[in-house]
């Protein structure tokens, strides 16, 4: 007579495990959802700063202000 087969996992496949629920977080301020949004275009090389016309790929313009804070500005669309 065989014996059964072992499984590889210690639990059995089947068996269901609740995984508690997360806390709500609180709403980003609009401060930083600009600022998350200036480093997303940043990262993707969608914004640059130059005064010229912009490279393949840029879509907006960045401008330092006197402060130290970023500005953007949508120069043109990609659809791709």
């Amino acid at each position: 007579m065989e014996s059964p087969r072992q499984s590889a996992y210690a639990v059995r496949m089947n068996a269901r495990v609740r995984k508690r629920a997360k806390a709500p977080s609180a709403a980003p301020s609009p401060a930083e959802e600009k600022a998350a949004f200036i480093r997303s275009l940043e990262t993707h090389r969608q914004a640059v700063e130059c005064a010229g016309p912009l490279p393949a790929g840029a879509t907006h313009t960045l401008k330092k202000r006197a402060d130290g804070t970023k500005s953007v500005k949508r120069k043109r669309f990609s659809a791709v």
